[in-house]
């Protein structure tokens, strides 16, 4: 079998160096080529082309993150990668095609992905005091509410939590996924400035201070959403691709229609 590389003195063939990473479930090689594949085979199929522009692009911006500034550094590179200005341009064209399959996803299809789990992205600016006697964390709550005294104080004053009450109580951004259950259900369910609470969290009890509510756009979002149904995409070139890996003689057969339907659900 050609050998792959000789390390240390040793020879090690293609065969050799694929099979150990198999031993490891290590597919990497093999899964990123088919995203490969399958990405010109899905442009193709749905009419998506790249321009020479579009691919002398790509190269540029290749060029720019590798830090390749003169032509003399990038032949440089190639010839310490083993590469051609083919294998190059194939590389370039792949990543342009990419690109475009990125940007081929529409708004349309993004505003139903957000509508469907807008409030994962919502996010409130948080502070809290935590103490171990409810009847403590009512009077906090009533004092900072009334505003006898500032929250801030209070905390310093009161809170177990050492790290928060250095910080006045402030615990910062969270999500919904970081304060589930009753904290979540009211700490969105309050406006800028509520004082909620208390709420049991194990044998403490936590008052908290909603400083803000922040409920991201659309807009705000559709290129984070483009991105993940993009990588999305890409993940599916791979898991639904044929292999025949012709070194270590192993087929994948491709996934049946009733098979992704069912991974679907």
């Amino acid at each position: 079998m050609t050998d792959f590389a000789t390390i240390n003195g040793a020879d090690i063939s293609i065969r050799q160096a694929l099979a150990w990473r198999a031993a490891t479930s290590d597919s990497s090689l093999v899964r990123e080529t088919a995203k490969s594949v399958g990405a010109m085979q899905y442009a193709k199929e749905n009419g998506i082309s790249v321009s020479e522009e579009d691919i002398q692009n790509y190269f540029n911006e290749m060029r720019y993150v590798m830090e390749m500034e003169s032509a003399e550094a990038v032949k440089a590179w190639m010839a310490e990668e083993g590469l051609t200005e083919q294998d190059v341009r194939e590389n370039c064209q792949i990543g342009a095609t990419l690109n475009k399959i990125r940007e081929s996803i529409s708004d349309d299809d993004l505003k139903e992905t957000y509508t469907e789990t807008q409030t994962t992205f919502e996010y409130a600016e948080l502070y809290s005091i935590t103490v171990e006697d409810n009847d403590l964390a009512e009077e906090i709550k009533a004092q900072a509410a009334d505003g006898d005294d500032s929250f801030l104080n209070l905390a310093a004053e009161h809170s177990e939590d050492a790290a928060t009450a250095r910080q006045g109580g402030f615990v910062g951004e969270v999500t919904r996924e970081m304060v589930r259950g009753e904290a979540e259900a009211a700490i969105f369910a309050a406006s800028p400035g509520d004082v909620v609470g208390p709420i049991a969290e194990g044998e403490d009890m936590t008052v908290y201070m909603v400083k803000d509510i922040i409920r991201p756009s659309f807009d705000d979002v559709k290129e984070s959403l483009r991105d993940e149904a993009f990588e999305e995409l890409v993940e599916s070139f791979a898991d639904s691709a044929a292999i025949e890996n012709k070194v270590l003689g192993t087929v994948q057969e491709a996934p049946s229609e009733a098979d992704m339907d069912e991974e679907e659900e």
